[in-house]
């Protein structure tokens, strides 16, 4: 029980820190069944022990929205209980190089291998810097932002200023 509320979790449970995206997406679909953690999709913030595991929740949740929102265009995200292990992963191989990297990489990770091996929480600042949260072109720094916005509508069509359409190592 964790501030009056019955919970699913472990009371000493904190989330895993460095996980890259592909481990952050098993465990939002997954779980961990050795630790006997269940999906994180089936966490809410409130049955978690601290504000700071409160915040990460939230944005591991942001960045799970953006993933969702690419993975339905490219008809690959996964609804009600039609979970596997290579449904998961095909979420990331798929959304990951085509759209997260492409859309919101920097300059120093032109290599695919490095950004293969960031933690999600490098990816969300790096999506943050670059505007995929904006959620108003008032928000945004310049065109190439809003472009980027899973809210403008726009994501979808247009890869940001600079950037190439190199989809090849989907």
């Amino acid at each position: 029980m964790v501030n009056g509320v019955v919970t699913v979790l472990p009371s000493d449970f904190e989330f895993p820190k460095g996980i890259t995206a592909t481990h952050l997406i098993q465990n939002w679909f997954l779980g961990n069944r050795m630790e006997g953690i269940v999906p994180y999709r089936r966490l809410s913030a409130k049955i978690l022990i601290n504000e700071a595991q409160k915040k990460l929740f939230r944005r591991m949740k942001q960045f799970m929205n953006c993933i969702k929102f690419y993975a339905e265009a490219e008809k690959c995200w996964i609804e009600g209980n039609n979970i596997s292990v290579a449904a998961v992963v095909k979420i990331w191989q798929r959304v990951g190089w085509k759209w997260i990297y492409q859309k919101y990489a920097e300059k120093s990770d032109k290599k695919f291998s490095r950004f293969e091996t960031l933690s999600w929480q490098t990816i969300v600042d790096k999506m943050n810097r670059r505007g995929a949260f904006r959620q108003k072109q008032n928000d945004c720094k310049n065109d190439g932002e809003w472009l980027r916005s899973i809210y403008s509508g726009l994501a979808l069509n247009a890869i940001g200023e600079g950037e190439e359409n190199n989809t090849e190592n989907v």
